[in-house]
């Protein structure tokens, strides 16, 4: 994979609660948000945006199976 796709996933995933966009995501690898997001999409086979949500969904779904929290905590934390 990518190692510029690789350092965004590991910052998605270590900073879920961000309001993260493709044009923040793009910057943070220095590239276009056009040229970022046909590099994700053929690197991870989803659009940053829907990589993003699958995941936030994923971590909330696990949160609240093993945590106590309320739905409104997880929400917050996972960033929904």
């Amino acid at each position: 994979m990518d190692r510029r796709i690789e350092l965004v996933i590991t910052r998605i995933k270590n900073e879920t609660a961000v309001a993260w966009d493709t044009a923040t995501l793009a910057a943070l690898v220095n590239l276009s948000p056009s040229r970022f997001r046909h590099l994700f999409k053929h690197e991870t086979g989803k659009g940053p945006a829907q990589y993003l949500k699958e995941f936030r969904l994923r971590k909330a779904e696990k949160m609240l199976r093993t945590t106590f929290l309320s739905v409104k905590q997880v929400l917050k934390h996972v960033g929904l």
